[in-house]
This record gives C-alpha cells, structure tokens and sequence, in this order.
C-alpha cells in the first residue's frame, strides 16, 4: 500500500492514507486513514457497506458502487493534501458523483465527509508517528474482470447452455441437477457469493452436505440420521466428477482462478451388485413377461442376444433395423460411447421383431411411451425398471438380478462357448478387451455345479482311469 507523503523543512511525513476496499468476517468496508491535527498522527476511518450491498440489484453493481465511492474520496483526499489550493466552498464533481451515488440511501449512512477539508493549511511536526501497517485486502477486491464477480447461478446458467450443443440428454440431465444442487446449497448458505469466492472451503462443507450432513459427531439421534441419510459413495463420487468439470470450465472461462474441488479424494466404491442369471430362472422370467406384458419379452431378448443396453433400446427407430442383414444399426448418436455399431438379431428374436413393427413408420421409436407399440414418442429407460422390479418382486427372484444382468449374462455365455474375446468386444460396444472380461467376471450360481461336474479330484477313482 503506498503512503502520500509531504516534504517540509527536510523531515518527510505521512499526511495520509488513501482509501482502498476490505472485507472481513463483519462485511466490506472502505479504509482509509488522514492526519489528525489533536493527536498530531494518522487515524484510521472506516465506512461500513453491508446497508449498500443489500440495497444492491447485484454483486457486480455493489462493487462497482464501493470502487465509485473509494476513487471519490481518493480524489478529496488527494485535493486537500496534495494540492496547494484551498478547499472551494461549493461542491467538487466527485462530491457531487457521491451525492447522486447516495442520494436514496438512509441519512445515517456514513459519508466521506470525515476527511477534512479546511481552507487553512494543515501544520505539521517532524515527530508524527507512522500508522502500523493494517491488514492487506482480499486478492477479489482488485479483480482482473467483472468475470470473477458473477454469481454460483450466473455461471451455472452459462455451463449449461454451452453443455446443451454438446452433451447427451442422460448427462445434460446428469450436469442440471449436480448445478441446481450446488446452486441451492449456496443460496441457502452463502447467498450472494462470487463464482470467484467458491473456496475449497466451501467445498469440502458442501460435500459434507452432499453426504447426508456432515460428520458423525453429536448426539446419537442426530448420528443416527446422518447414517440413514448417506449417499453411495458412488453417488459422493460421481457428485465430486461434476462439480470437478463444472468449476474446471468456469476456470477455463476466467469465471474464479482455482477449482476448489480438484483435490477432493474420492471414496472407494463397491463392485456393481449385479450377476450372472442362469438358464431356468431366464425361462421363469420369459414366461412371467409372455403372459403379462409380451413387449418386455422383445426388450430382455435384445438386451441378452443383441447385447443391446436398455438405455439403447429407447433410442432404436424402426429404420435402424435391417432384416436383411439380421442385425440393428446403433448410430453413434444412440450409443452410450458415441460408437457405432450393429448388434445382431437372432432367428427367434427377428420373427417377433418383424411382428412387431408391421404397421410401423420407419421413423418410428421401436417403443412408444406408455403404449409399448411403436410411435413418435420414445419410452422411458425407467418404464423398463419397473417393469422388471415388479416381475422380480413376484417371481421373488434376488435382488442381484438386474435388467442389466441380462447384458452380463450374455458376454459371459459367449466367451465360455468360445467366441474369441475381440468379436464379443465389438458386439458389446466395449473400448477394450479389459473391460468386456470385467462386466463378465461375475457372480455364477452354477459355478459349484459346473465345478463339480467336470473338474478333476485329487484323488483319480477306478472309474475315471
């Protein structure tokens, strides 16, 4: 911080400090500091701004309101100090820029007025004390751009429009509520607050919410709560990777200077709960879906011989099928990895298939919301959930078994009847042969049996020589 300093009769003295921005734990205030003609030293004089930044539209107009008011009374201070002439008797344009500024703020505001501004000189001694150094302002009272002053929902609204030209529906959907979340956390808790003002901080308190309220500590209801209250430390993890991207593109964007979430760990996740479903217990599952709903007997074909994800089936229009070639044609559009490819339609599956879409447009989705027909409309992934969640709760079938297990089930089947790994990979629609081996390094129900069948004993029987 400079000092404006007077040279006379060869001593140099402080006559005053110019005014600058500070925020503490009570608010902003103006700080500045002029030479007290009693005490004959520098004394400090503070103008408190909480009344201005709630009267203010926003925390851009706020600011630029406080650096208005610290360039007016810089200039006073540098008028009456620093220059030779008197103070004139009428108002200077930056008083009267100061008037205007305040004009619809209560009487009691404090106002620059407590610099001096007498026409006789000021004397001055060669024994003034100098002023201690006073506290450093905060690095965002002097931003590089109005950027860093925009709010948590400003910059949230442009993420998402940006995201929108670019994104999948499922993760668009995915990035809105992970902002909403953060958004409504910040109104709640810290409302107001720059984008640039997001600290880590704040950071490990909003996961704290996240994670069902904060630590363990307290009385034991309120323990209890917590615990019941937890996420999966999926859903922990996968909160932290989007709020990651989010503030790492409002860096990008000059939005705040650091990505308060870039250190955060992530928890360490369970294996996906999902099995292998054997050959009887599919039998009992076909059969339930042929009498109470033979549409879902088209979909869980596709997911276990096509290795169609159900997410992908939502998408299939009635012009991706070709009979011809007994396959489906998944643009990358309709993919989970944005890659194309044909699944493959098996004898059974075609014949139902071809049924079902006889009277069909061929921009018709394969299933049509809420008529399980085709239509222009497409159905919901969840629409498939609970349809099976009700055929399992009936068939009282383990939890483990998924919609999704079917898919498993299917990669398993073909590599254990040979099919090389690399053509199971590419059905699959998998980056690589690493991952095509984990989603089918599942749990087997057969596996004691087929064990026991054909593999060999420690001891060789008679029979077996």
């Amino acid at each position: 911080m400079s000092n404006f300093q007077l040279k006379i009769e060869g001593a140099t003295t402080l006559n005053y400090r110019p005014a600058q921005l500070y925020r503490n734990s009570q608010g902003w205030y103006i700080e500045y500091s002029t030479l007290s003609q009693e005490q004959n030293k520098l004394q400090r004089n503070r103008i408190r701004l909480n009344r201005l930044q709630r009267q203010s539209a926003s925390m851009v107009d706020f600011r630029m309101k406080a650096e208005s008011l610290v360039e007016s009374i810089n200039i006073q201070l540098h008028y009456h100090y620093d220059s030779v002439q008197t103070a004139p008797t009428a108002l200077t344009p930056s008083a009267q820029l100061m008037q205007q500024m305040y004009v619809s703020l209560p009487s009691n505001m404090p106002m620059p007025v407590a610099v001096p501004l007498s026409s006789a000189p000021v004397a001055v001694s060669e024994s003034i004390t100098p002023v201690a150094e006073i506290e450093q302002p905060l690095a965002v009272s002097e931003p590089q751009s109005k950027r860093l002053h925009k709010s948590v929902a400003e910059v949230a609204e442009a993420f998402l429009k940006e995201k929108a030209e670019e994104l999948k529906e499922g993760t668009l959907r995915s990035y809105k509520a992970c902002c909403k979340q953060i958004c409504a956390w910040v109104e709640q808790e810290y409302p107001n607050i720059a984008m640039s003002q997001f600290t880590p901080e704040l950071a490990v308190e909003y996961l704290d919410f996240v994670n069902g309220g904060g630590n363990s500590n307290g009385k034991k209801q309120v323990r209890k709560k917590i615990d019941e209250n937890r996420v999966s430390p999926r859903t922990y993890n996968n909160n932290i990777k989007m709020a990651r991207a989010f503030f790492s593109w409002a860096v990008e964007k000059c939005y705040c200077k650091v990505n308060p979430f870039s250190n955060m760990k992530k928890k360490r996740e369970q294996p996906k709960q999902r099995t292998i479903i054997p050959p009887k217990d599919r039998a009992r599952i076909y059969a339930y879906f042929k009498e109470h709903n033979p549409a879902m007997c088209l979909i869980i074909e596709m997911v276990y011989t096509s290795l169609i994800r159900p997410i992908e089936i939502t998408r299939i229009q009635v012009k991706d099928i070709d009979f011809a070639h007994h396959c489906i044609h998944l643009p990358a559009d309709k993919t989970k990895n944005m890659q194309a490819r044909d699944s493959r339609i098996d004898s059974h599956l075609q014949a139902a298939l071809m049924e079902h879409v006889k009277h069909a447009n061929a921009n018709d989705y394969l299933f049509a919301d809420k008529t399980w027909q085709c239509g222009v409309c497409p159905m919901e992934r969840k629409t498939f959930t609970h349809q099976w969640i009700k055929m399992r709760d009936e068939l009282q079938l383990p939890k483990e078994y998924q919609l999704y297990s079917l898919r498993d089930t299917g990669i398993n089947e073909m590599l254990e009847q040979g099919i090389p790994a690399l053509d199971v990979m590419q059905a699959a629609g998998h980056s690589d042969l690493a991952m095509t081996t984990r989603y089918a390094n599942h749990k087997n129900p057969e596996l004691i049996n087929k064990l026991n069948s054909h593999a060999p004993g420690f001891i060789i029987q008679k029979q077996d020589m």
